[in-house]
């Protein structure tokens, strides 16, 4: 798939933030309680490896590790 699907369905302020394994910054974006609850995320252009999404809320991160893997 060309699309990564994050859901957001109940945060209700946070930054979410995705990097590849050797610390380059991907994709942010500042979500409230007015966007729409599932973030699609066009990975189509990504070299095919480790990523590591992070989600900074105000009480709470968490990292969750993903693989891209894209026929070039």
């Amino acid at each position: 798939t060309n699309t990564l699907t994050v859901q957001t369905n109940n945060i209700k302020q946070a930054t979410i933030k995705i990097a590849d394994v050797s610390g380059r910054n991907m994709y942010e974006i500042n979500i409230n309680e007015t966007t729409h609850p599932t973030l699609e995320i066009n990975i189509k252009q990504w070299s095919s490896g480790i990523y590591f999404l992070f989600c900074q809320t105000q009480h709470k991160q968490f990292v969750k590790k993903f693989i891209v893997k894209n026929e070039n």
